[in-house]
């Protein structure tokens, strides 16, 4: 009588399955946690309450404690509820045995975790927004919003690890300064959106140009600017002759039924050389100067 009054009156669910697996008897927190009635789950087998997704596992151990290989075990677990509710549990499931230690029948003791799980999926999915949220600041504040190339800040950030790493290993780094020809006649004949497309093309052309290692950021406007690793003058220069090639022969669609438009840059190469005596500024200005020699002497030029 006490063990009944007990078994009915216990704040965790309580089932006890014969040896065959089938449900024999529960109490009132287990059918309150699965919101369904004695009448409905007694003769159902375990797997029957249980989640489709954790019948596999849960028949490893319910085999291991039939069998006598465990005495007891302590899952969490999924179980069906009358109204398609899922509901999280701790179970802890033992065996009964007489007193001869035959298997009489086996007890499981169920926790609703529910809520507990609940919780910790809203953390993991705020913890995620959040993470989501981080990372996408940091790609807008070290990206061009209109190109998607590195800005001028991020560009200047990784190209100080470069140095960092040519100053290691004595090898040069390429730069090359690219600005697109009479630009401010794009913008004020066909207007800015024209401008951005224009800007947008050219972008993709430079990056569809560079070598895999390689990385291009806008300078500011019109301007951009590429580094090239490990790379000497001269071949800085044949990189830019063939970017140079590929932006005269760009087409920029803009207006339905108008011919596309045509551009073309120029560009300054200049060498960062792997001596401290050297810095990132002035070989920006190296290449800056060679950008204007570029552009003085006829532009769709490398200077």
């Amino acid at each position: 009588e006490r063990f009944r009054s007990a078994f009915e009156s216990a704040a965790v669910g309580i089932a006890l399955s014969d040896l065959d697996g089938k449900l024999v008897k529960v109490n009132r927190s287990f059918c309150n946690m699965l919101e369904t009635t004695e009448q409905d789950v007694l003769g159902l087998e375990l797997n029957a309450i249980t989640h489709p997704e954790d019948i596999d596992n849960d028949k490893v151990f319910k085999a291991k404690l039939f069998s006598g290989e465990y005495d007891d075990y302590h899952i969490e677990k999924r179980y069906k509820g009358a109204k398609g509710k899922t509901v999280w549990g701790i179970l802890s499931a033992s065996m009964v045995k007489d007193d001869a230690g035959k298997p009489m029948y086996a007890i499981g003791m169920i926790q609703d975790i529910t809520e507990r799980k609940l919780m910790e999926v809203l953390l993991a999915n705020a913890k995620m927004e959040a993470e989501q949220a981080r990372a996408e600041a940091e790609f807008t504040a070290r990206t061009d919003f209109l190109t998607g190339l590195l800005n001028r800040r991020a560009f200047l950030e990784r190209l100080e690890g470069e140095r960092s790493r040519e100053l290691r290993e004595k090898k040069p780094i390429g730069l090359i300064l690219t600005d697109i020809d009479f630009f401010k006649k794009v913008n004020d004949t066909y207007g800015h959106d024209a401008g951005d497309l224009v800007l947008k093309a050219f972008s993709e052309c430079l990056e569809k140009n560079s070598r895999k290692y390689d990385f291009v950021g806008r300078h500011g406007g019109e301007e951009f600017i590429i580094a090239l690793p490990e790379t000497d003058l001269e071949i800085a220069k044949q990189v830019a002759e063939r970017t140079r090639k590929s932006v005269e022969a760009m087409e920029v669609p803009h207006l339905e039924g108008k011919p596309p438009l045509k551009i073309t840059a120029s560009f300054g190469v200049a060498i960062l050389a792997p001596d401290i005596g050297d810095s990132i500024d002035s070989a920006i200005i190296r290449a800056d100067h060679a950008l204007y020699r570029a552009k003085t002497s006829g532009r769709n030029k490398i200077g």
